[in-house]
């Protein structure tokens, strides 16, 4: 990759190198973890840093991962966007990490982690976002309703709705 320099005269203003190469595990794993397998996360991991690359001269230095992160979930709901346009009848897949152990609690987890999997990705777009902004960023409700620009009652019900749903599907029959 070739160097490129800050699009802002401030010293403040990191280059797309540092930004590169201090956020792009970040990017990355934020971007698996809502697209649910590594062909999605790829292609939004991609397109983030096409954006970096195309706005850091709009980077206000208030926050690096603040702006990553709404720049990696814009880009994850557009893609769901499409994609639902594209093939609605197709889910989203995942992939499990591994788990150590005996063979037997080997499969009930990748059992448990397929049925999670499924039932993440058959929420609808903004919930999905919610749940994965509040279980694994750990955002405040306010802090997800600034970043998916609703009202914090609206995140308050959208998850209350998904974590229904997840425990409906999770207990239903597989």
């Amino acid at each position: 990759m070739t160097s490129v320099v800050s699009h802002k005269d401030s010293p403040t203003t990191p280059t797309f190198d540092e930004i590169y190469q201090e956020q792009a595990r970040y990017v990355y794993n934020l971007a698996l973890r809502m697209a649910g397998n590594p062909a999605d996360a790829d292609d939004i991991y991609q397109e983030v840093f096409l954006r970096v690359h195309r706005f850091l001269n709009t980077y206000r230095g208030d926050g690096l991962k603040t702006w990553l992160r709404r720049i990696t979930v814009n880009v994850f709901c557009t893609q769901i966007r499409k994609q639902q346009r594209e093939t609605p009848e197709e889910e989203v897949g995942s992939e499990l990490s591994t788990v150590e152990g005996e063979p037997g609690t080997l499969l009930d987890a990748q059992e448990l982690g397929e049925k999670l999997a499924a039932a993440l990705n058959s929420l609808g777009t903004v919930m999905r976002a919610a749940m994965i902004l509040r279980g694994v960023e750990g955002l405040s409700y306010q802090e997800i309703a600034d970043l998916l620009e609703i009202p914090v009652g609206t995140v308050r019900s959208r998850l209350s709705r998904a974590r229904l749903q997840l425990l409906s599907r999770l207990a239903g029959p597989a």
